[in-house]
């Protein structure tokens, strides 16, 4: 089945955001979530809103912008959280034909391998539009192959064709078959690649982009470096080749032989003369510094295999025990706990605990734990969700200062929840990168691992059911350390209002919501 290959394009300011590829438009592949709709009578594109309860819409500017909308209740507005802008480096044609845009190299625009610039002149005048030509001209009748470009955003598929169900190796076929064909790509990457696309004319509006598709260029055989692509490779030079690489590696092999060979005798002398080290620091007990080495078996016989018995307390990273060694000298040691940190040692049964010591880090600590020194694994559902909010806003919990209050990150977003505005807590950086309502799932789930009630969390299976479904969440309720913080005023440089109190005192008023 033969077909035209749709794509999109703005024609007025002379933009195109790439042919579909099944996943994504090649060229615009942070424009997501959408489905591409193909059919005898009409071609267009769909914007996918997984969340029913979120009303947003989509503009398409005159000058080439894709902006996204989302309705606010409270203002009755329309606020846009997310503008995709074909910018300068996606104007139509820009480097011309058999060039590929690159905006992280000088110049911009540089020729396929094999080709050179149409115009020399024009192109050292930074002046691209001529494009590039072949170094040496096809012959279809004496066999041509394929230069591989990978991820780029594909050329223009006015003159192009796609067949729906042949594979890339038929594909490649296909396009030696026909002297007018000049490349060839996968029509659909989606479940290993399928299908087809060939281009009949020069190949225009190439942009290097990460991550995108592959396509194949037709050139001469007599311009491929690969001497699988000639048609008649010499037997004699591959012979030579051969003979060539299989000597070097030989030698490289016998010198490493002998390398070996040295070290190990070497690391054998060092052995014995560690040994006789090893000896005398055994009988001395003293290491290089002075200080007495024990092993683990005399410090297991000294605490009684570290009975409970002997244990004279515990402290942040682990328990005290009182030993005794053989010749009678009375020790304390003190074993250190595997964990610490963010995360607590349990008992294979043990889910909550209490200690007089509190150690964690700041900022990720649950109230129960920090003020109460209770802690459970309801604790490390509050340090979880401290960590979603501040990768979701790009923001420390620990430090956070805003201009117009003196909530940490938790209380801030506590804020933009009950305002209706918590789409301004998603970083700038992630505002096309996914999906708005992913992010607002992000920020849901995160508050409802802060709250104040350890039985109000979720626990951490719950928390990844919620990540990735597409229920409906539970309303949040107030997060822990909801209580504004005061801030001297010479470490909130970011206020604009000074302090009413002339005794550096601020009070708070809290108020139900």
């Amino acid at each position: 089945m033969m077909e035209r290959k749709s794509q999109g394009c703005i024609e007025d300011s002379r933009k195109r955001a790439g042919s579909w590829n099944g996943l994504r438009l090649t060229g615009a592949p942070q424009l997501k979530p959408i489905n591409f709709v193909s059919n005898e009578t009409e071609v267009f594109i769909t914007l996918d809103i997984q969340d029913s309860s979120v009303l947003a819409r989509a503009v398409l500017t005159p000058s080439g912008a894709v902006q996204r909308f989302t309705w606010v209740n409270q203002t009755c507005t329309w606020v846009e959280y997310c503008a995709l802008t074909l910018d300068e480096c996606d104007n139509y044609a820009k480097c011309g034909a058999y060039a590929i845009y690159n905006v992280n190299n000088f110049p911009v625009c540089t020729c396929f391998e094999k080709f050179k610039p149409k115009s020399q002149r024009q192109w050292s005048l930074l002046n691209w539009s001529a494009g590039c030509v072949r170094k040496a001209p096809l012959d279809c009748q004496h066999g041509d192959g394929f230069l591989k470009l990978e991820a780029v955003k594909l050329p223009d598929t006015s003159h192009s064709r796609a067949e729906k169900y042949i594979s890339l190796v038929e594909c490649k076929r296909l396009c030696l078959s026909n002297c007018s064909c000049t490349a060839y790509a996968t029509l659909d990457i989606r479940e290993g690649g399928s299908g087809c696309l060939l281009w009949f004319n020069d190949l225009i509006d190439i942009k290097y982009i990460e991550g995108c598709q592959d396509l194949y260029v037709r050139v001469a055989a007599s311009e491929l470096g690969n001497i699988e692509s000639r048609r008649q490779p010499s037997g004699k030079k591959q012979v030579n080749v051969i003979i060539i690489v299989a000597s070097i590696i030989s030698g490289m092999g016998a010198l490493v032989l002998a390398w070996i060979m040295s070290m190990r005798k070497t690391k054998l002398k060092n052995e014995d003369g560690n040994h006789e080290m090893d000896d005398n620091d055994e009988r001395s007990g003293k290491d290089d510094t002075g200080l007495t080495i024990y092993d683990l078996k005399t410090i297991a016989i000294a605490t009684d295999n570290f009975s409970d018995k002997n244990k004279l307390g515990e402290g942040g990273f682990g328990p005290v025990y009182k030993g005794t060694l053989i010749e009678g000298q009375e020790i304390a040691v003190k074993r250190l706990s595997r964990y610490f940190g963010m995360a607590r040692t349990f008992g294979g049964d043990q889910t909550e605990a209490k200690t007089n010591k509190i150690v964690g880090t700041h900022g990720y600590m649950s109230p129960e734990y920090a003020v109460d020194g209770i802690f459970s694994t309801k604790s490390d559902v509050f340090s979880f969700g401290v960590l979603v909010l501040e990768i979701v806003s790009g923001k420390r919990n620990r430090g956070f200062c805003h201009i117009d209050h003196n909530h940490n990150l938790l209380g801030h977003a506590w804020r933009l929840w009950n305002e209706e505005r918590t789409v301004e807590l998603i970083h700038k950086s992630l505002d096309c990168s996914f999906a708005s309502f992913e992010m607002l799932r992000c920020i849901h789930v995160g508050l409802l691992c802060v709250q104040q009630r350890p039985e109000d969390r979720p626990n951490m299976s719950t928390v990844v059911l919620m990540l990735g479904g597409e229920r409906s969440l539970p309303p949040p309720k107030q997060p822990g350390f909801f209580i504004e913080r005061y801030l001297p005023e010479s470490e909130s440089s970011l206020r604009k209002e000074l302090l009413s109190s002339t005794n550096e005192f601020t009070i708070s008023e809290l108020e139900a919501r």
